[in-house]
């Protein structure tokens, strides 16, 4: 199997908040594939469809294992945020 990242999961502190209030998201990537990752910089984010957004997570990933990133939306504009999480390994 060759090298692989995967998207487990996104994950948000609240489903509901008022506008001005901080969001905190969490990806969840997995290493999917048969060697060990090294230089994490395969996944990315966009808000509303903006640009994307690079998330960097630990040096190295073991085959089978997973690792978490989390920041801070700010929600100062009314209405629902979109939050697309991706990987674009190589």
């Amino acid at each position: 199997m060759a090298d692989q990242i995967s998207i487990e999961s996104v994950i948000f502190s609240n489903n509901v908040v008022e506008p001005g209030e901080l969001l905190t998201c969490n990806i969840t990537v997995k290493n999917t594939g048969s060697t060990i990752l090294t230089n994490l910089k395969y996944a990315y984010y966009t808000v509303n469809g903006g640009n994307p957004i690079q998330l960097t997570f630990p040096s190295y990933l073991t085959p089978g294992s997973t690792t978490s990133k989390s920041f801070v939306l700010d929600t100062q504009n009314t209405g629902t945020i979109t939050v697309c999480a991706y990987s674009n390994f190589p």
